[in-house]
């Protein structure tokens, strides 16, 4: 029978799943900040995933139907594929093509500075990483660091909105929840809010933005 599961590997897939949903209709609309900014979070969940439990499926991760029992690959062939995927999400970012993020980037509300900063701090620390493996780079180090252009302040963070925060946002976009219903602590609400908002992220970015 099947049974649904609600823990870390689901959210990691169920995540990965909607950043596949943003990165195809920004490839149809041509839209390379939308997608660069796609390619960074799904670098990011990624390496979490990787992180947790090591070999993890990636290369044939997310293609259901066609795929029911996906490999695992490697965990240094994922590190790589995330370091690769995170120079290409910078540069379509920086690229300023297609339609300009908004309101509706609930991290760094549109601002593409800030993901670049976060790409190279993001990388320089999974440099750190693997500094003593075969994939550590010190080309590639010594270019960010010659770059120098990293967080360097607290607003930099990659740090999903408080909650009050990202009620605000969402009022804004016309996306009204009721707050009463959220409790701070009880984790299971605040992950069914995520889901929730990223089913509203996954079909309504597009419409919201050419409105």
């Amino acid at each position: 029978d099947d049974v649904l599961m609600n823990n870390d590997w689901g959210d990691v897939y169920l995540t990965q799943t909607n950043i596949n949903s943003l990165i195809d209709q920004a490839e149809i609309n041509n839209d390379r900040m939308y997608l660069g900014i796609a390619q960074l979070m799904q670098a990011y969940i990624s390496s979490v995933a990787v992180d947790l439990w090591g070999d993890v499926p990636y290369s044939e991760a997310i293609q259901l139907p066609e795929i029911v029992g996906p490999v695992f690959d490697a965990q240094e062939s994922v590190y790589a594929a995330v370091l690769d995927l995170i120079e290409t999400g910078k540069q379509n970012v920086a690229s300023g093509e297609g339609i300009e993020p908004g309101a509706d980037d609930l991290f760094y509300a549109g601002n593409t500075s800030k993901w670049i900063k976060f790409a190279n701090s993001f990388k320089l620390k999974l440099y750190n990483q693997i500094r003593l493996s075969s994939l550590y780079d010190q080309t590639a180090v010594n270019s960010l660091i010659s770059e120098n252009n990293f967080f360097s302040s607290n607003s930099d963070d990659f740090e999903f909105k408080t909650q009050s925060d990202l009620l605000k946002q969402l009022n804004d976009m016309g996306f009204v929840i009721n707050i009463e219903n959220i409790k701070v602590n009880n984790v299971d609400q605040i992950q069914k809010f995520y889901n929730k908002m990223l089913h509203y992220f996954k079909n309504n970015l597009y419409n919201f933005k050419k409105c």
